[in-house]
């Protein structure tokens, strides 16, 4: 099939949102300041687009995008999972 159906699209957010705008803020201050950003959407209709960014070692931060009109996703359900997958990584590493 051509081009690929990918049911999961991710992309990383910049980390460095405000290099112009604030030359002389300090990295772990900036790292305050982070934000998930806009998003990524999905690249087909019955997937996901999720866009993320790692800001240090205390911050993680998911955009989940689906289509309403696609029976086989659910944001919610996604964003549910990753919290529970994520937790239980946490207590791996714990």
């Amino acid at each position: 099939i051509f081009p690929p159906q990918y049911l999961l699209s991710t992309s990383q957010t910049p980390l460095n949102q405000c290099e112009v705008e604030c030359p002389t803020v300090e990295m772990k201050d900036k790292l305050k300041l982070v934000s998930a950003g806009g998003g990524f959407g999905p690249v087909t209709d019955t997937g996901y687009g999720v866009s993320y960014i790692i800001a240090g070692e205390d911050q993680i931060s998911f955009h989940i995008s689906s289509k309403k009109s696609a029976e086989n996703t659910s944001s919610k359900k996604f964003r549910e999972d990753l919290k529970s997958t994520l937790r239980q990584m946490r207590e791996l590493f714990a």
